[in-house]
């Protein structure tokens, strides 16, 4: 490795050189007219008072070379041409429709209710099938109503199409 060698790739190229001198350049046009004067405020009431103020020197840049010349037009180029639309001006995408399809119940689907509960209520007899509080009325399935409710025989029937009945029982109690 050589002291004092410079790597290429690290010196500014391109469009970020012309940045850089078209930020750092007047900064330090400024800083030099700004150190060449006097320091002393009241030094330089007195000094302008004494002697008419001294033309301000033009400030010069950096010649630039042909790439950067070319870069900067392919910049400028670009933003004229513009970046597409935009997304925040766009109709905002409709999603799909979400279908639901109710479940189909049939007789076969009545039968494999449960009946857990009977119990009498101010508003009347009160069940619980397939794990939800029912009352005469009640639909418990697609076209299936609680008919009667018999707290005394433990036992529910339900209505359904064409006058089909269906009779829930609660299970025997188990004894150990």
């Amino acid at each position: 490795m050589k002291i004092g060698s410079v790597n290429n790739s690290s010196l500014l190229q391109g469009p970020a050189l012309v940045a850089a001198v078209l930020t750092v350049g007047p900064a330090l046009c400024v800083l030099a007219w700004r150190w060449s004067g006097p320091m002393n405020p009241q030094s330089a009431v007195a000094e302008s008072a004494a002697q008419p103020p001294a033309p301000i020197a033009p400030c010069t840049l950096p010649k630039t070379t042909e790439e950067q010349k070319q870069t900067a037009e392919a910049a400028e180029a670009a933003i004229q041409k513009g970046f597409g639309d935009s997304p925040l001006t766009l109709p905002p995408a409709t999603p799909p429709p979400i279908v639901v399809q109710a479940p189909t119940t049939t007789a076969r689907s009545v039968d494999s209710l449960t009946l857990s509960s009977i119990m009498s209520t101010a508003r009347g007899p009160m069940a619980v099938i397939g794990g939800k509080v029912r009352y005469v009325g009640d639909e418990v399935a697609k076209g299936w109503t609680v008919a009667t409710i018999n707290p005394e025989a433990n036992s529910v029937t339900l209505s359904g199409p064409d006058s089909v009945k269906s009779t829930l029982t609660l299970p025997k109690p188990k004894h150990k």
